[in-house]
C-alpha cells in the first residue's frame, strides 16, 4: 500500500495536467471543511469565528483583498509546505511514510494556528490536502518550486472562494 502511495506521488503531472489536481484540491477542501465544521457544530463544539480577519479585510477594501489573499497563501505555503516538505524529501528521500508524517505534523500546526482544536481538523485537513498537492505536483520529486506554485495557487483559489461573500457584502453593504 505504501509503495503505491509513493508511486502515485512520484508520478508527477506535467504542464496543464496539474490543473485538475488544483481544482480537485479546491473541491475537496470545500467539501471536507464543510463536513468537518458541520460535525463539530452538531457536537456543540466551540467554533472560533474569523471576525478579526474579516474586519481587517473590510478595512482594506474589495480591490486589495485578492493581492492580500495571494500573499497570505504564498506565505503560509512557504512556512507549512515548502520548507518542511522540501526538508523532509531532502532528509528522507522519496520514502512516503516519513514525508507524509511531516505533512501530518505541519498540517496539524497549520490548523491549530487558525484557532482552536476544531481548526486542527478543519484547516489541518485542508493543510494535509495542500501537502499532498505540493508533493504530487513536483515536491516529492524535488521540484519544490513547481509544487510550491501549485499549492500556493490552490490555497489562493480556496481563500478567494471563501472571501466572495465578504467581498459581496463590502460592495453591496449587505450583512453576512
Amino acid at each position: 500500500m505504501l509503495e503505491k502511495i509513493g508511486e502515485w506521488l512520484a508520478d508527477e503531472p506535467k504542464g496543464r495536467k496539474n490543473v485538475p489536481y488544483i481544482i480537485l484540491y479546491v473541491f475537496l477542501a470545500l467539501i471536507s471543511g464543510a463536513l468537518i465544521l458541520n460535525f463539530f457544530i452538531m457536537m456543540s463544539a466551540p467554533i472560533v469565528a474569523q471576525t478579526a480577519v474579516q474586519a481587517e479585510l473590510k478595512n482594506i477594501g474589495p480591490v486589495m483583498i485578492f493581492p492580500i489573499l495571494f500573499a497570505a497563501a504564498a506565505f503560509e505555503e512557504l512556512l507549512f509546505r515548502l520548507i518542511p516538505l522540501a526538508g523532509a524529501v531532502i532528509i528522507f528521500g522519496r520514502r512516503p511514510v516519513p514525508v507524509l508524517a511531516v505533512s501530518v505534523i505541519f498540517s496539524a500546526v497549520f490548523g491549530s494556528l487558525h484557532g482552536n482544536f476544531v481548526n486542527i481538523f478543519v484547516q489541518g485537513t485542508n493543510g494535509f490536502l495542500l501537502s499532498l498537492l505540493f508533493l504530487k505536483c513536483g515536491g516529492f520529486n524535488g521540484k519544490i518550486l513547481k509544487g510550491f506554485a501549485a499549492s500556493s495557487l490552490a490555497h489562493f483559489l480556496f481563500n478567494g472562494l471563501i472571501a466572495i461573500p465578504l467581498i459581496v457584502s463590502m460592495i453591496t453593504g449587505l450583512k453576512i
